[in-house]
């Protein structure tokens, strides 16, 4: 996760060294710091417990990720929202109690900074500009994949420490 490199420098006969400390990710990410690694909080909102848990299974992979929690409707995600106060909430467009761009409104009217991602079956043109609309930083469709909203997951909270 880390590089360490030594550099040796002389000055007025003096040795300094400096040690120099790079991580794979900037460490302006806003998340939580866990040992020597900077974490993004992820909440995890979807009805479907498959889907939950293959998100959970493959973001709990990476390195500079952290699972704070899981929901099934609207009502739990924004009380967990509340309690573990996440940096992205990956959201079920579909998700039951209130909807999934309803519940994203609620969400960014509760906590401004927090960055909600919204997963969906389809992604025409009228629901990512209705994503926009209710606060969402991306909609992406469930069949992109992992890589896609790892990346975008990234994307987004790099923008956060610029």
């Amino acid at each position: 996760m880390q590089d360490v490199s030594t550099t040796r420098l002389d000055y007025n006969s003096s040795r300094i060294y400096l040690v120099c400390i790079s991580f794979q990710y900037p460490s302006c990410y806003p998340g939580s710091r866990e040992g020597d690694r900077y974490m993004i909080k992820i909440l995890i909102a979807d009805a479907q417990p498959m889907v939950r848990k293959g998100l959970r299974m493959r973001l709990a992979t990476e390195a500079d990720i952290l699972i704070v929690g899981e929901a099934a409707d609207a009502i739990e995600t924004e009380r967990l929202m509340q309690e573990t106060h996440p940096d992205v909430i990956i959201l079920d467009a579909d998700i039951p109690t209130r909807g999934g761009f309803t519940t994203a409104r609620t969400l960014r009217a509760v906590d401004p900074l927090v960055d909600i991602i919204l997963l969906g079956l389809r992604g025409d043109p009228a629901l990512r500009i209705e994503a926009q609309h209710v606060g969402a930083r991306a909609f992406i469709e469930k069949q992109e994949g992992a890589e896609k909203l790892l990346q975008t997951i990234r994307q987004i909270q790099s923008l956060k420490g610029a």
